[in-house]
């Protein structure tokens, strides 16, 4: 298994002119330069290295996706959340919103480090089913690498994406 690093590829992160020639610190190769890279023994001009790595740092923090918000007490979710739920202290209840719609959804992704296994989370209907059950959803104690999607369907909540080890209804 591997382990999250803790520093991003974060590089050339301000945007300042330097250089004897006074030149911006990133600069977008051209479009040709884009489609056939860099050729021996070519080396990569510094304003265009330092866009490059400056777009694999912005990648990786988009597709960590730290618009996640963090949740340590009862919550009622509004659609198009993305919550961080966090139990690490007590049971935690996030209940899906009261008044779906069709292709509302909700998303679910466990906090970093933090294994379901003390604590359990529940996921409440708040009036609506879930998988068609007029039950609330619990991810179970020992379940871990938790990300999931509640979706509506118009007529029930469904997991649209489970990767829950230790889901149950």
């Amino acid at each position: 298994m591997s382990i999250r690093p803790e520093l991003y590829p974060d590089w050339a992160t301000d945007t300042e002119n330097n250089g004897s020639l006074n030149s911006p610190n990133k600069t977008q190769p051209t479009q040709n330069k884009l489609d056939k890279g860099w050729n021996f023994p070519e080396k990569p001009p510094r304003g265009e290295f330092n866009w490059w790595m400056n777009k694999v740092g912005e990648w990786v923090r988009y597709l960590i996706n730290p618009s996640y918000t963090l949740r340590a007490d009862t919550y009622t979710a509004v659609a198009g959340d993305k919550i961080l739920p966090d139990n690490s202290v007590s049971s935690l209840t996030i209940s899906l919103p009261a008044t779906p719609e069709t292709g509302d959804s909700v998303y679910f992704r466990q906090v970093v480090d933090q294994p379901y296994s003390a604590f359990g989370l529940t996921i409440g209907r708040n009036g609506s089913t879930i998988m068609g059950l007029s039950e609330d959803m619990t991810v179970g104690v020992g379940a871990d690498d938790i990300e999931f999607i509640m979706a509506y369907n118009g007529s029930t909540w469904v997991v649209y994406k489970d990767l829950a080890v230790g889901t149950t209804l």
